[in-house]
C-alpha cells in the first residue's frame, strides 16, 4: 500500500511540478519577450565572386588610322620667314596710363545733364517725402526729374497726370523739391542727370 502511495504521490508531484515550470516559463516569455541568451551568433557572409576576362590588344589598320586624320586646311595668312628692321617700330616711353576725362573746355557742354540711360547705375533716393492725400486723390502723376549736383531736384517735366487735379499736382511737386537724391561723379566731377519719378494714389 505505501508504494502504491508513495507512487500516486510522486506522479502527482510530478504533475504539479510540471504545470507549475509552464506557467513560469509562459510568464518570462510574456514579459520577457526578447530574452537574449548571451551567446552570438556567427553570421556567415557569401564570398565575392571575381572573374577576370583578359582583353587581347588590337591592332588599327593602316587605312583606318588614315581616314581618322584632319585635313589640312590651307590659309591664305601670308607669314614672312624673316622680318625687316625697318618694319619694327622703336619703343615709347609711357608717362601716364590714365585717360583724359570726357569733358571738354565748353563749358555749355559739361553743364549739359545727362540722361538716366547713360548713367553706369540707376541713382537710389536718399530722402522722400511722400505727398499729403487729404482730399484722397486717385490716379497716377509721373515727373521727369532734374537732379543738381547736390542732389536736390531743380526742374520738373510732367509726363503723366491722370488724377486731373491740380491739388493732387501741387501736393506731389511739393513732397519732390523737398525730397533728395544720390549725387553722381563722373570723372571726379559732379553731373546734373534727368531721373524718371512716378507716384500713384488709390
Amino acid at each position: 500500500m505505501k508504494c502504491r502511495t508513495n507512487k500516486y504521490f510522486y506522479l502527482r508531484n510530478l504533475e504539479i511540478g510540471i504545470i507549475i515550470s509552464l506557467i513560469v516559463l509562459l510568464i518570462l516569455f510574456i514579459y520577457f519577450p526578447n530574452l537574449e541568451t548571451g551567446v552570438e551568433q556567427k553570421r556567415n557572409y557569401p564570398e565575392p565572386f571575381i572573374t577576370m576576362i583578359d582583353i587581347p590588344n588590337t591592332k588599327q589598320e593602316i587605312e583606318a588610322i588614315e581616314k581618322l586624320k584632319i585635313p589640312r586646311v590651307e590659309s591664305n595668312l601670308y607669314i614672312p620667314e624673316s622680318i625687316e628692321d625697318d618694319f619694327i617700330l622703336d619703343d615709347i616711353d609711357v608717362e601716364s596710363t590714365l585717360t583724359e576725362p570726357a569733358f571738354s573746355d565748353n563749358p555749355l557742354v559739361n553743364e549739359t545733364p545727362y540722361e538716366m540711360s547713360s548713367l553706369p547705375f540707376i541713382p537710389r533716393q536718399i530722402l522722400e517725402v511722400i505727398p499729403e492725400n487729404k482730399d484722397e486723390f486717385s490716379g497716377v502723376i509721373k515727373l521727369k526729374l532734374l537732379i543738381d549736383k547736390d542732389g536736390k531736384v531743380s526742374d520738373h517735366k510732367l509726363l503723366t497726370n491722370t488724377s486731373q487735379n491740380e491739388r493732387c499736382l501741387t501736393s506731389v511737386l511739393d513732397a519732390v523739391y523737398k525730397s533728395k537724391w544720390e549725387p553722381i561723379k563722373i570723372e571726379g566731377n559732379k553731373i546734373e542727370y534727368w531721373i524718371e519719378k512716378e507716384y500713384s494714389f488709390n
